[in-house]
């Protein structure tokens, strides 16, 4: 009998379902000038099905799951069993009928290589409490972003910037395209014969996101009133003066080996990186890290690391092979991809309470 691996169970009262929308927006697209910005979403949403039900892991292709989570560190054994991994966010589930429409969290993935359905643990587990989670997957960052039409971008290192100088101004395509969702989905809800008719309460808004996904977090806050609050996962602020000038509930989410490797001097981290991009994220690190205010809620989860915010932590215990679970230390890029020498599913569930319990509280 074949064996399949299940993520944990949901800790919410609904069941959940997933799924897709395109978007085309009327910008155009700067790593594509001859052409407007395309997008494609993942909505995760409080559905009419049992909580318990299991389906696939990930909409995508399994062969695009691969290709990402082989960056993540997993072997290839592993990334064969992939197809034997199952979720409880049910593809195109049936709405459910309901008198009050549901608050709305803005999911932002990672920025090389990621996609939305790389955090289904986290997405899943916030519909399950009653939010909606619209997950955007940025194109040419995402790994790999189909169309309905059959044509697909791959992710495409060589647009990126070079220099972390320039991410601000990529951080504003990124914010722009959140803008674009936000025009669309309020047109979904506002529509009589969409299925998200009156399912989504625009006045009650939050932003959460993982690493540069994060600072999208907090700038989603900090440009629109619509954000009542946000969470930023383990993601440092470039060009942000101070975080406490935001006013809003806003939580940051470190991973305690983030903390370690900005522990260590210029000198020791530049025989790795150049100095000026060595000097530039750890004065980012600090900033973000050291903001203290009212509204400002810092948290570290102990043991883990920077990848371990992705589904990657859920699958470390799922799958037998964990050869992979500690990357070798901090001398490449793969620490950003490792989880860290914590138990996946325990921590998993610690964070996603701490959203769930922030969101409850302020949105």
């Amino acid at each position: 009998m074949t064996t399949q691996f299940e993520f944990p169970p949901l800790s919410g009262s609904y069941g959940v379902g997933v799924t897709q929308r395109y978007i085309k927006t009327q910008r155009q697209d700067p790593h594509a000038p001859s052409t407007n910005r395309e997008l494609m979403v993942n909505i995760y949403y409080p559905a009419q099905t049992d909580k318990n039900t299991l389906s696939p892991y990930s909409q995508e292709d399994i062969a695009d799951v691969q290709t990402t989570f082989k960056m993540f560190g997993l072997d290839e054994q592993q990334l064969a069993q992939l197809k034997r991994v199952y979720t409880h966010a049910i593809p195109d589930a049936s709405t459910l009928k309901t008198d009050k429409p549901f608050p709305v969290i803005f999911f932002e993935h990672g920025y090389v290589g990621c996609l939305p359905s790389s955090y289904t643990a986290i997405c899943s587990e916030l519909s399950s409490h009653g939010y909606v989670v619209i997950a955007t997957a940025h194109t040419y960052f995402a790994s790999k972003v189909c169309f309905p039409d059959g044509r697909s971008i791959a992710t495409a290192p060589e647009k990126y910037s070079v220099s972390p100088e320039q991410m601000p101004a990529e951080q504003e395509v990124w914010l722009a395209d959140a803008h674009n969702v936000l025009e669309h989905i309020t047109r979904y809800t506002n529509d009589p014969h969409d299925r998200f008719y009156h399912y989504f309460d625009i006045n009650r808004m939050g932003a959460l996101g993982h690493s540069f996904g994060g600072a999208t977090a907090y700038l989603l806050c900090s440009h629109d009133t619509h954000f009542k609050a946000g969470i930023d996962l383990d993601g440092s602020l470039i060009g942000v003066d101070s975080p406490t000038d935001l006013k809003k509930p806003f939580m940051f989410v470190w991973a305690e080996n983030t903390i370690r490797f900005f522990d260590r001097s210029d000198e020791e981290l530049a025989t790795e990186q150049p100095i000026e991009r060595i000097r530039l994220f750890r004065k980012a690190f600090e900033t973000t890290y050291h903001a203290q205010a009212p509204n400002i809620v810092q948290k570290t989860i102990p043991g883990l690391s920077h990848g371990g915010f992705s589904d990657r932590l859920v699958l470390n215990e799922l799958l037998p092979e964990k050869n992979s679970k500690t990357v070798p230390a901090e001398k490449n890029y793969l620490y950003f991809m490792a989880t860290g020498n914590v138990e996946g599913f325990a921590t998993m569930n610690m964070i996603c309470t701490m959203i769930v319990d922030f969101f409850n509280k302020n949105v």
